[in-house]
């Protein structure tokens, strides 16, 4: 037991980056799922990469916004399992416990850009219409992208930019795909209107 800790003690860089690219894989997948359901389990798996990432390497106050998008996304998922939705009261609840770690851990106006993107993360998982829901997630993905940039976050930066891009890609997928199946399903229409002329 011994070994296995020194071994993560003295490789806590090396684990940090492996559970960080975990992180990135399960958010990227995530933007794939057309289930909602699906869709919120595979966040709560990738915030919880990211906090363990976080931790690992001794940054316990850049994780508390991480634990609180892992614990959002895995009441979102609690509540879409059971086919029901998450009540407003505990949607406050959740953003009041966003903006209380902002304002706890102040540290520049930068801060305000993150905990909007936080707050607009939350309020999009209310939305019924999985195809709306990831539009109104460029939002906050964008901000974090403005607030990584400008605070020089530059190796977190990448990995928003990709999770961005698996996004903006998704959401370009589906419409294409949604567009083949009503001109397919518009052909089948003007095919039986003939027949049955």
């Amino acid at each position: 037991m011994e070994v296995v800790w020194e071994f993560i003690i003295n490789n806590t860089y090396l684990i940090a980056q492996i559970l960080g690219v975990f992180a990135l894989i399960c958010m990227a997948i995530s933007y794939f799922q057309r289930n909602k359901t699906v869709f919120f389990t595979i966040q709560t798996l990738g915030n919880l990469f990211t906090v363990l990432s976080f931790f690992v390497q001794g940054e316990y106050f850049a994780s508390i916004g991480c634990v609180i998008a892992t614990i959002r996304t895995g009441i979102f998922s609690v509540f879409s399992k059971q086919g029901k939705e998450v009540p407003w009261w505990l949607v406050f609840v959740l953003c009041g416990a966003t903006v209380a770690s902002c304002v706890l851990l102040w540290n520049s106006a930068l801060d305000l850009i993150f905990m909007f993107g936080l707050i607009i993360f939350t309020l999009s998982f209310k939305v019924k219409d999985g195809r709306k829901m990831k539009f109104l997630l460029l939002i906050p993905n964008s901000l974090y992208c403005i607030f990584e940039l400008f605070s020089k976050s530059y190796a977190v930066l990448v990995s928003t930019v990709i999770e961005l891009i698996s996004l903006i890609v998704s959401i370009i997928t589906e419409e294409v795909i949604r567009r083949k199946a009503k001109k397919l399903s518009e052909k089948e229409e003007n095919q039986t209107d003939n027949v049955n002329a």
